[in-house]
């Protein structure tokens, strides 16, 4: 029946809105970036997804995360905010996983944190996460265990970093 129910781009738009990220994101034209990878204080390397539609958006990803950490004074330490991304491909999760990898033993930690409410998405990371296979590289969907995980390993300058991130509203919304 057509016009009934959302279907194809639709429902990718529908189900980014849902979680407050806006229209166009990850579409074909796209202006905004499917992640966004910063280097503000210390050793600590913050990462947003958004959504990684693409192998080549994990290459692009795995790319800027080399070229940070090759910046840094030391092994980095990552902060993932994966709370508004969308599900992926098996192409995306393969690609993924082996790039994640490349990562085992070249960094202190990794704390992704993830919406409760995004299950498919929660439940296809936890599977590349476990086959990147590394233990320093742990899955949070409470902010403050992330936060209690991650304290040993940071300065006091990158906690009160990792503090401000966690508390702001705009990361949370994908702003």
């Amino acid at each position: 029946m057509e016009g009934a129910g959302v279907s194809g781009l639709d429902a990718h738009e529908s189900a980014r809105a849902a979680r407050g990220i806006g229209p166009g994101w990850g579409a074909p034209g796209s202006r905004r970036a499917p992640f966004t990878v910063l280097s503000e204080v210390g050793r600590l390397l913050e990462i947003r997804v958004f959504g990684v539609c693409s192998v080549d958006d994990i290459v692009a990803l795995t790319c800027q995360l080399r070229e940070a950490a090759h910046l840094l004074d030391g092994q980095p330490i990552i902060f993932g905010d994966f709370r508004t991304a969308c599900p992926f491909s098996q192409a995306v999760a393969d690609e993924w996983s082996r790039d994640m990898r490349g990562f085992n033993g070249k960094l202190t930690r990794s704390a992704l944190l993830l919406s409760a409410e995004n299950e498919t998405f929660n439940l296809q990371l936890a599977r590349v996460v476990r086959c990147a296979g590394w233990a320093s590289r742990r899955l949070f969907s409470s902010a403050g265990e992330l936060r209690e995980w991650l304290r040993g390993s940071l300065t006091e300058v990158e906690l009160a970093r990792l503090n401000c991130l966690l508390e702001s509203p705009f990361l949370a919304q994908g702003a």
